[in-house]
């Protein structure tokens, strides 16, 4: 059964995030801490993707029983919540990056957009699964078995000598498919954007040259 973030018990997720929950008054003392927990879940998820990531695999590179880690996280689904938390938490702040407020910014723009890369890439991928594995049960074939039987038949009619155009625009279209977002257009979208914040400092400071703020 697949888990995700945001579908485990939002009372005890949220207890967690705040450190509200309350240590066990009964039992053992606890040998680690919620934090130990989520650090050794995200160092697995690091080394062998998220579907590595259960509580029996944690409880293990605790050196613990896996009955043992419910009493710190009921669940991996909270267990996701603190690991997605940990991770955007650890963003630096913009008074410890160097130059001055656009450096900060420009440094929290390209934390956010790698995170939500990140987060998004795992919401699709999992999506995508799901999506194929439907449609390989309603066809009876998989994606591989379709290639089989229909590659021969696109390179009989796509011939690259009688359609030049269209086959080097397949070729750019296919690359631009697999890659997970166009590079330039986040870098002049981003460098755009803090010039407009840049032009608004300069119109309130009264700055020669700077543009006049606009009334309301």
């Amino acid at each position: 059964m697949t888990e995700y973030s945001a579908s485990g018990d939002p009372k005890r997720s949220f207890e967690l995030l705040w450190g509200l929950h309350e240590a066990p008054s009964r039992g053992p003392k606890a040998r680690f801490t919620v934090e130990e927990v989520t650090r050794v879940a995200i160092r697995l998820a690091d080394a062998a993707g998220l579907t590595a990531v259960s509580m029996r695999r944690v409880a293990e590179e605790l050196g613990a029983s896996t009955m043992s880690l419910y009493t710190y996280v009921p669940g991996k689904a909270e267990l996701l919540d603190l690991m997605i938390d940990t991770v955007v938490g650890e963003t630096a702040r913009p008074d410890d990056v160097p130059g001055g407020w656009r450096g900060g910014l420009e440094h929290l723009a390209r934390e956010n957009a790698a995170l939500t890369l990140v987060l998004g890439y795992v919401q699709s991928a999992m999506r995508g699964v799901v999506e194929a594995g439907q449609a390989a049960r309603r066809s009876g074939r998989s994606d591989v078995q379709w290639w089989e039987s229909y590659a021969p038949l696109l390179e009989k009619v796509f011939d690259p000598d009688r359609f030049p155009l269209a086959a080097r625009v397949g070729a750019s279209a296919g690359e631009a498919y697999q890659a997970p977002s166009d590079p330039h257009a986040f870098e002049f979208g981003l460098a755009r954007i803090l010039d407009g914040i840049e032009a608004l400092i300069n119109g309130r400071d009264g700055k020669p040259g700077a543009p006049r703020p606009t009334a309301g």
